[in-house]
């Protein structure tokens, strides 16, 4: 998920070493991204499909996973998204919970294929 994990060993003392003093004020201090300018998820059945504003609704063949990649970049008229879906049918991207500008012009790039949205009220 795109965070860094930090290990510690500590010689002579097993695999039983007990939570470190500092756990719960670290523990504490984590935010959740609300809008993450990416998001991957991998799943075995579309009721499992949800990643903060994407959710695989569909499978093309129900007897394997299905994994979505999405990518937002860039800014004003310059944003894009570039979606990656292997064995997904059917996907949902929510837009008004995404890092994307509303008030600007957004590509698509999705599998090859290319789609444009136009913004309902554009910046001057």
């Amino acid at each position: 998920m795109g965070a860094t994990a930090l290990l510690k060993e500590y010689p002579d003392r097993g695999h039983s070493v007990g939570p470190p003093e500092n756990l719960h004020d670290w523990l504490m201090a984590q935010r959740r991204v609300e809008r993450p300018q990416r998001v991957l998820h991998r799943c075995d059945t579309p009721a499992q499909g949800k990643a903060y504003w994407v959710r695989i609704r569909r499978f093309i063949d129900i007897h394997r996973h299905g994994r979505v990649s999405v990518l937002h970049h860039g800014l004003g008229e310059q944003q894009i998204l570039v979606v990656q879906a292997d064995n997904i049918n059917v996907l949902k991207l929510s837009l008004d919970r995404s890092p994307v500008e509303h008030d600007h012009d957004l590509t698509i790039h999705a599998n090859g294929n290319e789609l444009r949205l136009f913004a309902a009220n554009p910046c001057p």
